[in-house]
């Protein structure tokens, strides 16, 4: 008994050195980071609280004071805060997280959900939203800290208390009896043994109990079974005891023995009786949470009502982008079409006046003819990206994809780049293995023209162009154009593939319309390819394709 008293006491103390609940606060923002904290500590809530600004820190913590509540910003430097509730998880399965995020789309709400986050809170932060989401937090988890006290408390009372468990002949004649019980009379099994066991020193002091077990004895049946509460003094200590008699069959289904257990209950009738009293306490407390989670109920579903009202006004401003950008593609297209007639009219009269033999022009009027037939052919060109643009927009461009040598390809583009770039001093070096892949063959053709024609337009005098491919482990061929020019800066890598979009004319000279790298882009992912580049000022451009490989 003593040592059943010390292992709940143990309990007990290692238990409250755990009621404080802790809170781990993760941002990148010391601003936001430190407000919270400073709101939180401004409630005095039984709380210990660790914050964080990076993922590192985190879970550095996290195994130090594993949180009961974390509250993760969704964007923590260049990494996802989702990304640390798995992590967070593992370290105390039963966290709750909150989001801090700009976001309000439901997909992302969704996505959040799904990787186990709790509630959200949305920027600007609302202190009193925030103090209210954590006090609910707190109120249950405490109150689930305080419901697993009792529980283990109940059951290492229940584990420790020692069960009495004697098996008897039909007509109750002592067989044997366990070392516990047998602990009780500090006797053994030899020296009562052949006796009924009402007779047996257990008994001797309780009339009642030897008239149950006589009588049970008598009366029992191969379906039956007996039950009673007595109270009994041992070592002059009041306890309470059930004892169960019950049968044991044999095959035959005949009673072979009886099998009587005596258990204590004192400890296990104190733990329910403290156990009912926390229940109550507990379903007051619930009913006050219950109260308060219909309130947040409330304020939740105006939220959503607001949600789909904003969600009802995007889907309109994105009907009417949308009907904005086929009218911009329509304009595009028939101005594409009603310009391209005359310039190649313009064109074709100027091929004329270059092959009249019969009247040749003076230097000056070939020099000045030459200049036309080039900015015609520059604003042609222009016109077709512009028309091809809007085709890819609209949907309307057909691709017909088949196998082919990527060698090839390349091969073209590099005499077709050399021939309208015939005063460069650039050097073309193709070093890749040659590949069957499955493209368009024009659509290909006219992005690697469009990167080696942009790879000598900006590259610097006696520059070189490095051509080399790989395998990717996702058996795509990935194609990379290597220059040696000035390198582009972040700022303006970024905006690179955007129509109209051309680099600073502060720092190349040349011309352009922007078009064919976003033509370029929509090409390659209409053949489930990829491009993309990768750059560092003063150190060159890498232009890179990653196009499906043939498996015949």
């Amino acid at each position: 008994m003593n040592s059943m008293i010390n292992l709940c006491d143990e309990l007990d103390n290692t238990m409250t050195t755990s009621n404080l609940i802790n809170i781990l606060i993760v941002d990148d923002d010391k601003d936001i980071l430190h407000a919270i904290r400073d709101i939180l500590e401004l409630e005095e809530l039984p709380c210990q609280i660790n914050i964080a600004e990076t993922v590192g820190q985190a879970l550095e913590l996290a195994q130090l004071y594993p949180p009961d509540i974390a509250i993760l910003d969704i964007k923590i430097g260049n990494e996802n805060g989702l990304n640390l509730v798995p992590e967070l998880k593992k370290t105390n399965s039963a966290v709750s997280c909150i989001m801090i995020t700009a976001f309000r789309e439901t997909e992302y709400a969704i996505t959040a959900i799904r990787f186990g986050a709790h509630d959200f809170i949305y920027k600007p932060v609302e202190p009193v939203k925030i103090i209210k989401t954590i006090e609910n937090l707190i109120a249950n988890k405490t109150l689930e800290k305080e419901r697993s006290k009792f529980e283990r408390r109940f059951e290492a009372i229940f584990e420790q208390s020692q069960q009495w468990l004697f098996v008897l002949s039909p007509d109750g004649i002592l067989i044997n009896a366990n070392q516990a019980s047998l602990d009780a009379i500090e006797s053994d099994t030899d020296s009562i043994q052949n006796k009924h066991l009402w007779q047996t020193p257990w008994w001797k002091s309780s009339i009642e109990t030897q008239e149950f077990i006589t009588s049970s004895i008598e009366n029992i049946k191969p379906n039956s079974s007996f039950i009673k509460d007595i109270e009994l003094n041992t070592n002059n200590i009041p306890n309470h005891f059930e004892i169960t008699i019950k049968p044991i069959l044999n095959s035959h289904n005949n009673i072979d023995q009886i099998l009587v257990e005596c258990r204590n209950i004192t400890t296990q009738k104190t733990a329910e009786e403290t156990i009912i009293k926390f229940n109550k306490k507990l379903e007051n407390k619930v009913m006050e949470q219950t109260i308060e989670l219909r309130q947040s109920i409330s304020l939740l579903e105006r939220e959503v009502m607001h949600r789909k009202d904003v969600e009802i006004e995007l889907i309109k401003q994105k009907d009417t982008a949308e009907s904005a950008n086929r009218a911009k593609s329509e304009f595009l297209s028939r101005m594409s079409h009603e310009l391209r007639t005359p310039m190649n009219a313009i064109l074709g009269f100027g091929q004329l006046m270059e092959l009249d033999l019969e009247n040749p022009l003076t230097s000056d009027q070939s020099s000045n003819l030459k200049e036309i037939m080039r900015a015609g052919n520059d604003l042609l060109s222009m016109i077709n990206d512009v028309l091809e643009l809007s085709k890819l927009d609209k949907g309307d461009h057909e691709l017909h994809i088949q196998p082919l040598s990527i060698n090839d390809i390349i091969n073209s583009s590099i005499t077709t780049t050399l021939s309208l770039n015939e005063n460069t001093t650039a050097s073309i070096i193709n070093s890749i293995n040659n590949q069957i892949v499955l493209a368009d063959s024009s659509a290909i053709k006219r992005i690697t023209d469009n990167i080696l024609n942009n790879s000598i337009l900006y590259n610097k005098n006696n520059g070189d162009i490095n051509i080399n491919s790989s395998i990717t482990d996702y058996n795509y061929l990935r194609i990379t154009f290597n220059d040696s020019g000035p390198g582009i800066s972040d700022e303006l890598r970024n905006n690179l593939f955007t129509p109209f979009d051309r680099l600073s004319t502060t720092m190349f000279e040349t011309e352009g319309s922007g078009l064919g790298l976003a033509v370029s882009k929509n090409l390659m992912e209409l053949m489930n390819g990829k491009i993309g580049v990768e750059s560092t000022p003063e150190q060159g451009t890498t232009f890179w394709l990653e196009i499906p490989l043939s498996r015949t």
